[in-house]
């Protein structure tokens, strides 16, 4: 039996389905089929579990990369579904997507921290989730920190004192050995005590 001739393709007809080398079957989709395809995979081909959600900013072309990997235990068999969101942000402050994405956490439960995840770090608007909140970025007022559009360096230097190095210089195994001979010699010396008593 072939999962993608027996089960994908008549599945999703229309779709270009691709698998690779390590067997992982590859669907790109448009946002408006997102819940579409993660019912039929949930319901119809019993994919129980959402492995991921994950980002890839590719800021020359525009748009930001969500991918979602689905596995089924009942086939042993993977599905990667990408899909792509224009990154351009509103211009009312809230630093959200323009495009929004359907939340999947009413399908899959564990969507909810991969989704809040991608609301707080890269700024997608996700509808239809109940708890969007942050996990690190309170009170963040910057651009998502991991679009690649944000400036690291120039955050971290205008947020942050820097304290001066260590002035000895003193090359830390060196340092680390001399320590350990002297914890050593101190349990020698007190064996001696003792043994004197």
């Amino acid at each position: 039996m072939s999962f993608i001739n027996d089960k994908l393709i008549p599945t999703f007809p229309g779709y270009n389905i691709t698998t690779d080398d390590q067997g992982i079957h590859k669907i790109n989709i448009e946002i408006d089929n997102l819940i579409t395809i993660a019912s039929r995979l949930h319901n119809e081909l019993n994919f129980e579990s959402l492995q991921t959600i994950s980002c890839a900013d590719w800021i020359e072309d525009g748009y930001l990369q969500l991918n979602y990997i689905f596995y089924s235990y009942e086939f042993n068999q993977t599905v990667f579904v990408s899909l792509n969101l224009p990154r351009e942000l509103k211009d009312d402050g809230s630093k959200r997507t323009i495009s929004t994405i359907p939340s999947l956490q009413n399908i899959w439960p564990q969507a909810n921290h991969f989704e809040r995840e991608l609301w707080e770090m890269f700024g997608v608007s996700v509808t239809g989730h109940n708890s969007l909140k942050e996990f690190f970025l309170e009170d963040w007022q910057q651009i998502p920190p991991m679009r690649r559009d944000f400036d690291t360096l120039d955050f971290v230097n205008n947020s942050f004192e820097f304290r001066p190095g260590r002035e000895d210089a003193m090359d830390v195994a060196t340092e680390r050995k001399r320590v350990r001979e002297a914890k050593a010699s101190e349990v020698t010396k007190g064996a001696d005590v003792n043994e004197q008593k």
